[in-house]
């Protein structure tokens, strides 16, 4: 590790669905199936345990570009996820993979 406290890449989940992991103190998710209330969960509590480990965490969530956009309870309780964090998170950043019309409803339906 170095002395900045980064690290290699550490892979803590991996599915079909999500690939979770941390590097020093940012955690990511990697999902390429749509989210369904265990896979969340898997995401939720990795980013619990790398916050807990890491006062000052970012998060990275990476969706491929054939995935489809989470369910409204899965949106509802990803806000959640990161507003129980604040204070704590340093920076948080969601990248939507492809071009067109496709990825451009599933960047919408995210952000909102």
């Amino acid at each position: 590790m170095s002395k900045d406290g980064s690290g290699p890449w550490k892979v803590t989940h991996r599915s079909d669905a999500l690939i979770m992991g941390t590097m020093g103190p940012v955690c990511v998710a990697l999902w390429s199936q749509k989210p369904s209330p265990q896979t969340f969960e898997v995401q939720r509590a990795r980013l619990v345990e790398t916050v807990a480990s890491a006062p000052r965490t970012a998060f990275l969530c990476v969706v491929g570009a054939d995935t489809e956009p989470p369910d409204q309870a899965i949106r509802e309780a990803s806000a959640q996820m990161i507003s129980s964090h604040l204070g704590k998170l340093v920076a948080v950043a969601c990248v939507v993979e492809g071009t067109g019309f496709r990825s451009a409803i599933t960047r919408t339906v995210l952000s909102g």
